[in-house]
């Protein structure tokens, strides 16, 4: 079965306002979908809207030609998604926030599956932190750690690189590499340049406000 997501006259609006209209596009597997627009055009709402989070006023989303809803058991485990928020819950640590992510995933606890997240993400050592004691950079890696929890295809993410150095940049870069390499998919919104994926994996879809 291809793992495609697939958007169909897709409309969002914010209040009265509407963001965009008529939008139609496909991601395939092995291809990252680059959101580009403006402040305000719509960036975040899209990816919440394939996320399941906001509904739309008119159109679809569908992944493998089903609705890609949050009741939707099969799409929630396909995908994952880091907002531009880290969504930490920072009573815990970074290893109990992964944790955590793993019952949300509904994958089985493996201790061993969060520390190869925590070590590939270069964050190890601070994993006994709470994240009240992180900086912005560490906290948006062990956000970023959720996506290697087990295995999904589809990865939602919007300013993934927001408070990374140039390291860790090019380390979610190479992450992302790998994903496509894999057949996975990515959507995103970002203002850095993608300087290690081919440009031939990269879909850019323009979003122009109305």
């Amino acid at each position: 079965m291809s793992k495609q997501l697939t958007i169909q006259g897709l409309q969002c609006e914010r209040g009265e306002r509407v963001l965009f209209s008529d939008l139609s596009f496909t991601v395939e597997p092995g291809q990252l979908c680059h959101l580009n627009g403006a402040n305000g055009s719509g960036k975040t709402t899209l990816l919440r809207t394939i996320a399941g989070y906001t509904l739309p006023y008119a159109g679809t989303v569908s992944w493998n030609e089903k609705p890609a809803t949050l009741s939707n058991s099969s799409y929630t485990q396909a995908y994952r998604y880091v907002g531009h928020q880290n969504g930490l819950k920072k009573s815990l640590n970074a290893r109990e926030n992964l944790e955590f992510f793993q019952q949300l995933y509904g994958l089985n606890a493996s201790s061993d599956s969060v520390t190869s997240a925590l070590e590939t993400l270069k964050i190890n050592d601070k994993s006994q932190l709470s994240i009240r004691d992180l900086s912005q950079g560490q906290q948006r890696k062990i956000a970023l750690a959720r996506l290697l929890l087990g295995s999904s295809d589809l990865w939602i993410l919007d300013e993934p690189f927001t408070s990374l150095d140039l390291a860790s940049r090019n380390l979610i870069e190479n992450l992302m590499q790998q994903h496509l390499h894999q057949e996975g998919s990515i959507i995103l919104t970002t203002h850095h340049p993608l300087v290690n994926i081919p440009s031939g994996s990269i879909h850019v879809i323009e979003l122009d406000r109305e």
